[in-house]
């Protein structure tokens, strides 16, 4: 499965997939209304001088089989940009194939890269795994602070792994104090827990199954050591992944805003993984 941008020369095909998105909205009772785009207007309005939205289609070499429409926005109280994933279509015949996770993948890629340099603490100060995964998905990082090394004492449960339950619980949960659980939070927090036991590299520590802080990093000895910091760095950008796939994946979207003082990498701006 490729994932590439779109070109002025695909403004018919993006039209087509917006057409099908729309179909497949109306079905759902989520649009009623009357399509206004057309042709021309994609391409003036993504593919003129000034952009003001971009499309990733994913396929073979042949037509694409689904594509991803995302802008950037800007935050004048923060002094920010981020990215607003505004569409997500892949056709029925495809949807087996793993083409929304390519979509997503590739669109999630900047979350990976902002969790692994907060915590990595080479390019900007080090940040701890709750602290770091907070701020990438633009939470207030306070609470957060009880999660280092394990809940402090570095006998609670992994800080990156627990943080990745609190931030989809922020963006899936409902906001009533006395409201029941969403079915959209039941069905990511299994779809997450299920993810990060798969994906997530435990390492020899984590062989039993445990992902208490201090038996995760026994292995490593010294714990401000190289060996335990770049263990600790690749589950916190492992576990931005998981959650930035699991909060599009169930219905919710993110602002993704670059680090103060680094410039993003990648075509218009989408930094790439590391």
């Amino acid at each position: 499965m490729r994932v590439r941008e779109a070109t002025v020369d695909d403004a018919a095909e993006v039209l087509s997939f917006v057409r099908a998105k729309a179909q497949f909205d109306r079905e759902l009772g989520a649009f009623s209304g009357d399509l206004g785009t057309t042709e021309e207007l994609i391409r003036r309005h993504l593919f003129g001088p000034r952009p003001f939205a971009f499309v990733l289609f994913a396929g073979g070499p042949g037509p694409a089989v689904g594509f991803a429409l995302y802008y950037f926005r800007y935050s004048s109280f923060r002094g920010q940009p981020s990215l607003w994933l505004d569409d997500l279509y892949v056709l029925e015949d495809a949807r087996s194939a793993g083409t929304g996770a390519a979509l997503m993948t590739e669109l999630i890629a900047a979350a990976r890269r902002k969790a692994f340099i907060l915590y990595e603490g080479k390019q900007v100060p080090h940040r701890s795994c709750g602290i770091a995964l907070a701020e990438t998905f633009n939470l207030a990082t306070r609470p957060y602070q009880s999660l280092r090394r394990g809940g402090i004492t570095g006998e609670g449960e992994c800080g990156a792994i627990k943080a990745g339950e609190l931030i989809i619980g922020e963006y899936l949960g409902d906001p009533d104090p006395a409201g029941k659980v969403t079915p959209a939070l039941r069905g990511a927090a299994a779809f997450y827990r299920k993810e990060w036991r798969r994906r997530i590299d435990l390492g020899a520590g984590g062989a039993g199954g445990s992902i208490v802080c201090n038996v995760l990093t026994a292995p490593w000895g010294d714990f401000q050591g190289d060996q335990r910091q770049g263990f600790c760095t690749n589950i916190a950008a492992s576990v931005a992944e998981i959650v930035a796939e699991t909060i599009l994946r169930f219905g919710a979207s993110f602002e993704l805003t670059p680090i103060a003082g680094l410039e993003p990498a990648g075509a218009h701006g989408r930094p790439s993984s590391p």
